[in-house]
């Protein structure tokens, strides 16, 4: 008869330098954290979860019919806000490397769609003008930003406006909440 009170060791946190650590997760994954804060972060099972939908790999620990995300847990995060990876590798949860933003902010950081001829998010080739044309979705509404004879001045124009829609949705820099938490 199996012992029901059996439970699994947690794996060790490996400290890589100063101020880089390792965690080990499941399914073979670890992931990256900042070394003053492994100790904390060891006291819990951390797991490997595959989202299917960003075909990536997230750390995040289950307690009770609950579970929580490593990047939330760090930045202790509150909605409508996001947290998210600015290099896009979701097993990098150093504070270095996440921010709070909005949805908004968070779905122009997106990848190029793998129908894209233009190589460019926001750029299409208009074949009745001949031209480039550059565009942006703000609120659910498509700003046109221009035409223009090169490929290369439509993804400059939609890059500028790319930034300053980044900057007005208010992409918010990390603050250090680890040391609030703790408290």
């Amino acid at each position: 008869m199996p012992n029901l009170n059996y439970r699994a060791p947690r794996p060790p946190i490996h400290v890589i330098g100063p101020s880089i650590a390792y965690i080990v997760l499941t399914r073979g994954q670890v992931c990256l954290v900042d070394a003053d804060i492994a100790d904390d972060l060891g006291k819990f099972l951390w797991l490997a979860n595959w989202a299917e939908s960003s075909r990536k790999f997230y750390a995040k620990r289950r307690f009770g019919s609950k579970q929580e995300f490593l990047h939330h847990f760090i930045l202790n995060h509150i909605p409508p806000l996001m947290v998210d990876h600015i290099n896009g590798n979701t097993l990098d949860n150093r504070r270095s490397n996440l921010q709070l933003i909005s949805r908004q902010g968070n779905s122009h950081k997106g990848c190029v769609q793998k129908n894209n001829t233009s190589g460019s998010r926001g750029v299409s080739f208009h074949s009745r003008d001949n031209m480039w044309q550059a565009g942006i979705c703000i609120n659910k509404k498509t700003r046109h930003l221009g035409t223009f004879l090169s490929q290369q001045e439509a993804i400059d124009v939609y890059n500028i406006a790319k930034e300053e829609l980044l900057d007005s949705l208010g992409c918010v820099a990390p603050k250090n909440v680890w040391s609030e938490r703790s408290k």
